[in-house]
């Protein structure tokens, strides 16, 4: 009976597909113009009021854009692996899968990172760090469990295994991973994690003109300030308002009739012309923002 009976099982064995918004909207949208004016026998009124059409137009507003919809081309399920790397089977025989729908690991990621970084002062140097390790040992714990063949190292020094795989291949012309592709053999790119830059080129351009007008000498960054610059491709790094010359600065350019103190990029490209890379830091466009809002509220 259980076969026939336990949703549960099939759940873990049968695929299920979210169809496209042509078959979606009209189901949805069927049960909502079936059900929602249905009258309630004790409050006699009806199961939708006019927040919750408002509601129900929104969602079906969601479908027709293919929010809801499955990717067209995108497999969201894959066969679940025992410890061998061989596909799990429930105890009729039948291969168990896994789903990719919702946020579920997503979350319980973020929640690791909250734990490593929530009690923890760290500079951004130590955090790139940090977040570097734990992707590159994440990426290899998942591999384990979703990639056919992937082989269990029990060890996170990949590198090491690049190594003797080509060595190996070298004299013997023999894989000892099939499954395992070596890292370490593919070209680097400009692609960057962690700290990225986030300002435009404009904004770029205007701090290289400033610092052709700076004495570098005068210019003393710490090593977590370098770092900074360097990982956004600037010379100096791009921080909120910190110094007490800078509020002063920033009052006197709120009475500047001049100052383009409404757009945030245009205010962070003329906040240039006073950079000094002393008291005196770049800011981001969202820097001008949120210290506007907050000259505003004092």
């Amino acid at each position: 009976s259980e076969l026939y009976y336990n949703s549960k099982l099939f759940r873990g064995c049968v695929a299920r597909r979210v169809p496209p918004p042509s078959i979606l909207y009209w189901r949805v949208r069927a049960v909502f113009a079936l059900y929602g004016n249905i009258v309630d026998s004790d409050s006699k009124k009806p199961l939708f009021n006019s927040r919750a059409w408002a509601k129900a137009r929104n969602v079906l507003n969601e479908i027709r854009a293919g929010l809801y919809s499955d990717p067209p081309g995108f497999e969201m399920y894959t066969y679940k692996l025992d410890k061998n790397g061989e596909v799990k089977k429930n105890k009729y025989g039948m291969k168990m899968i896994d789903s990719i729908r919702g946020t579920n690991r997503t979350e319980a990621y973020h929640k690791g990172l909250v734990t490593t970084f929530g009690s923890w002062i760290c500079g951004i140097e130590m955090s790139d760090c940090l977040l570097a390790e734990r992707r590159h040992r994440h990426n290899q714990r998942v591999s384990e469990i979703r990639r056919l063949d992937f082989p269990i190292l029990g060890h996170f020094d990949t590198w090491r295994v690049d190594a003797i795989q080509n060595l190996v291949w070298k004299n013997h012309r023999i894989q000892i991973y099939p499954g395992w592709t070596n890292a370490s053999d593919y070209k680097d790119t400009e692609e960057s994690f962690d700290t990225v830059a986030l300002h435009s080129q404009p904004l770029h351009d205007a701090l290289e003109e400033r610092m052709k007008e700076i004495d570098a000498s005068s210019v003393k960054l710490s090593r977590e300030n370098k770092y900074l610059a360097d990982s956004v491709g600037a010379k100096l790094p791009f921080l909120p308002f910190i110094s007490d010359e800078e509020n002063v600065l920033y009052a006197h350019c709120v009475l500047d009739g001049n100052f383009p103190l409404d757009d945030d990029e245009k205010a962070a490209i003329a906040w240039c012309k006073h950079v000094d890379g002393v008291k005196i830091m770049p800011k981001l466009p969202v820097h001008m923002r949120t210290h506007r809002e907050a000259f505003k509220r004092n």
